[in-house]
């Protein structure tokens, strides 16, 4: 108890000043957040010294058995209020989400559906090219199994205005829902709708996915005009949804109207966001009847041990894909990967690019390679990124 107290104290310590930036505060930590991770590094790798300093005697009866007692009771107690604080909280929750974004209209999901994907409306020009790519991914059995559409609009209302008067704001909102909700009802997609009131977007959209537990977010960019600002790289809304949303994203830039997808690129150099690219790739081309391109760039001085691995990473990409006909997997050659792409793409009606790993210090959002060819490619441009779970949440919190 004595060291899950300090590791709370410093935990706390980080956590205050990410929900309270702003707080009158008496004392300065110089290089934060690294004196109070080192605390709770320091403080768990002295724990098992101290239970063995204790001389602690497993068992119920003994010498020393009172306190092996004490700590399993310790422990089934802190396990006891963690349940009870869960529930509780969960549907604190909920009502949060609720009072932060209030629901105008309440969507009616369907009680066999497994797998959410969640579609942002913006209007009426970006809902087709989005809809028909969420069709896709929803009647897909075999990567989203009894898949259902959450098609949802955000009214905003300004930052003085409360939100109980938000429904006045509401305009032609319900008319867009519904003209996207029939695109996936004359596909026999189950579908349903919600308009959410709030001051901002982004949070909008976080928070339906936390209300509904959703496991796909399907967002419209329309990739026209780079911002000056360096804190925002793709939109400040699909920079917050990339980033924060706990689940799946993918990021459709809104182009030409896509028609018959019949050949899809995708650039690949392993990892997990490029297998849920080269995942999202096979249900379209399986419901497009699409043929798909896997491409690893190399540099012309590459050596044949990189040339190996890269034919490697393309030829195991390709093995995920069901319909092995429509497969190809070349190993390019290109100094410059997002020319090479970019200039690739060109032939193809759709290019789908996983997210990439980058350093702490940087500032990207999927990464600087897809952000690049979202950016440059004249087609269309899906951006995946797939949620690694703890692995996300922690790369969201650093």
């Amino acid at each position: 108890m004595f060291i899950l107290l300090f590791v709370q104290v410093n935990w706390t310590v980080i956590r205050m000043r990410q929900t309270h930036p702003d707080l009158p505060r008496t004392y300065t930590v110089p290089f934060m957040p690294w004196p109070p991770l080192i605390g709770i590094v320091l403080q768990v790798f002295l724990t098992p010294f101290l239970l063995l300093e204790l001389g602690l005697q497993p068992g119920l009866t003994g010498q020393n058995s009172h306190g092996f007692v004490a700590l399993i009771t310790t422990a089934v107690w802190m396990l006891l209020g963690l349940g009870i604080n869960y529930g509780y909280s969960k549907q604190q929750e909920a009502e949060k989400l609720e009072k932060e974004t209030p629901t105008v209209i309440s969507p009616e999901p369907t009680s066999s559906a497994e797998n959410q994907i969640v579609v942002p409306i913006a209007n009426q020009e970006n809902a087709n090219q989005l809809m028909r790519t969420a069709v896709d991914l929803a009647r897909d059995e075999e990567t989203y199994p009894n898949g259902e559409l959450l098609v949802m609009s955000v009214v905003t209302v300004p930052q003085q205005t409360p939100l109980s008067e938000g429904r006045e704001f509401v305009t032609d909102e319900p008319d867009v829902l519904d003209e996207a909700m029939d695109i996936a009802r004359q596909a026999d997609v189950p579908v349903s709708g919600t308009i959410r009131i709030g001051h901002d977007v982004a949070q909008a959209i976080l928070n339906t996915v936390e209300q509904y537990d959703s496991d796909v977010v399907l967002m419209g960019w329309k990739g026209q005009h780079k911002t000056q600002r360096r804190d925002i790289v793709l939109g400040s809304n699909v920079d917050e949804v990339v980033q924060n949303a706990r689940c799946d994203v993918l990021v459709e830039r809104i182009g030409n109207d896509l028609g018959q997808v019949e050949s899809i690129l995708v650039p690949t150099a392993g990892g997990p966001h490029a297998d849920f690219a080269a995942d999202v790739a096979d249900t379209i081309a399986r419901s497009q009847d699409a043929q798909v391109d896997i491409v690893n760039i190399v540099g012309s001085d590459a050596g044949n041990r990189d040339r190996r691995e890269a034919r490697k990473i393309v030829e195991k990409t390709a093995d995920r894909f069901q319909n092995q006909q429509s497969v190809s997997a070349t190993v390019l050659e290109g100094d410059d990967v997002v020319e090479t792409v970019v200039a690739r793409s060109e032939s193809y009606d759709l290019t789908i690019v996983g997210a990439t790993r980058e350093g702490l210090l940087q500032q990207f959002v999927l990464g600087a390679i897809p952000e690049q060819i979202g950016w440059s490619a004249n087609g269309t441009v899906i951006m995946a990124k797939r949620n690694l779970g703890i692995v996300s949440r922690l790369e969201r919190w650093l």
